[in-house]
């Protein structure tokens, strides 16, 4: 799969994202989405890898990756939790219409963006809209103090931690609507964690013999299959294809 191509979606607060799109599918979207490490490309390469891998298994899926502002190659606006949720609803809004299916993937952090961005969706495109949450425990428990910033700047995220703080996300979901699941490394430090959260989704996948940040090939091919297996199982445009 050498379909990919990259161009910068400028949104109404001028912040100015880089995405990254693989595949060509008209199907289904795959929206991955980043944590406060990484970037488009995921942590260690991790949504490079998989992304890739979906769109190989499924050529009627089409991915989009992208950096949150100001991550990456992305500009503008300040490191925030309100904002990230902003240009992820935004995204989806402008890329989601499109498209009869829309998985959001969301690693760590991000999961509780993503959360917050689809509870904010309107009822129409929400329903379409799966999340997919990856090695998150939805609580405010986890203290981040500084992180790594293009250039090497180091950055203490205390915006975003405190607006963190006042979104439920646990309350969220178990008040939601739509489908949604949880997949976790089963030798993750925090799979414990992991588990005790597992009654307020849909569905809940251990991947075998992975840590955090899925490192190593057998991991990550782990992943990619169970991604893959969940996409074809809870996709429209599949179901229909069958």
């Amino acid at each position: 799969m050498e379909d990919v191509r990259y161009e910068y979606l400028r949104l109404a607060d001028g912040a100015n994202l880089l995405c990254k799109l693989m595949g060509s599918g008209a199907g289904a979207l795959c929206i991955f989405v980043h944590g406060l490490s990484g970037d488009k490309d995921g942590p260690a390469g991790l949504f490079d890898f998989v992304g890739r891998e979906i769109c190989r298994q499924h050529p009627e899926i089409s991915v989009l990756a992208f950096d949150f502002a100001p991550f990456g190659g992305s500009f503008g606006g300040p490191i925030s939790f309100a904002s990230m949720a902003d240009q992820l609803q935004c995204l989806i809004e402008l890329r989601g219409p499109l498209f009869s299916d829309i998985f959001v993937i969301a690693f760590s952090v991000g999961s509780v963006v993503s959360l917050c961005a689809i509870s904010r969706l309107a009822s129409k495109l929400a329903s379409k809209v799966k999340g997919i949450f990856v090695n998150s425990d939805f609580s405010n428990s986890v203290v981040i103090s500084e992180i790594n910033l293009r250039g090497g700047e180091i950055i203490i995220p205390t915006r975003f931690m405190e607006e963190r703080s006042l979104f439920d996300a646990r309350l969220v979901l178990g008040t939601r609507s739509s489908w949604s699941a949880l997949l976790y490394s089963e030798d993750d430090k925090r799979a414990g964690e992991f588990r005790k959260v597992g009654a307020l989704f849909d569905d809940v996948v251990p991947v075998p013999k992975s840590d955090h940040l899925f490192l190593g090939l057998e991991a990550r091919t782990y992943l990619s299959d169970a991604l893959s297996h969940i996409i074809e199982k809870h996709a429209i445009s599949g179901a229909d294809a069958t």
